[in-house]
């Protein structure tokens, strides 16, 4: 059982991955498109002199450092919105349900280990003074806003045993 819930993990995460090598590929090609479609456009602007609109090769290591800049510039985003979750969470439940939150995520294989780190460090931050016992809406509202933020389907279901499961409620 515990062999087939990593298998799922772990094709989850190919599909992540899948899904941000598409996206990134995407972006990459945009650029050079919008980069031609700039040069064609300065090209018919111009008086013509030539038929054919000049089209300028980009180096392969050229285009592989924009796509680098351009999933560095995601993952920053990326971070600055679950920074933005947890201080809000932690405000509402308090440190110890958000770190044992962001633990068990970690566990079933649906944070990445560096957002795994950036997040425990912001719960570190922070003494344990939230609520006794949290509105089970407001630790459901953190567990399902925590699934879109990492792009997962919404899943009431899970949601609630992962509440169960971190003795969150």
């Amino acid at each position: 059982m515990e062999l087939e819930q990593r298998v799922k993990a772990l094709e989850f995460e190919l599909k992540i991955l899948k899904n941000e090598i598409q996206h990134t590929i995407t972006q990459v090609h945009e650029l050079v498109l919008a980069q031609y479609a700039a040069e064609a456009a300065a090209a018919v602007s111009k008086p013509a002199e030539s038929p054919t609109p000049v089209i300028k090769a980009v180096p392969l290591a050229e285009i592989r450092h924009a796509q680098h800049a351009i999933v560095a510039e995601e993952h920053h985003e990326h971070l600055k919105r679950l920074e933005v979750w947890a201080k809000g969470s932690i405000e509402r439940l308090g440190s110890g349900r958000v770190g044992r939150l962001v633990t068990l995520f970690a566990e079933r294989g649906y944070l990445l280990d560096v957002d795994r780190k950036q997040l425990i460090e912001v719960v570190a931050r922070y003494e344990d003074t939230g609520p006794i016992k949290a509105p089970l809406t407001q630790v459901l509202d953190a567990v399902l806003k925590l699934d879109e933020l990492l792009d997962r389907a919404a899943d009431g279901e899970e949601a609630l045993q992962i509440i169960e499961e971190a003795n969150l409620g």
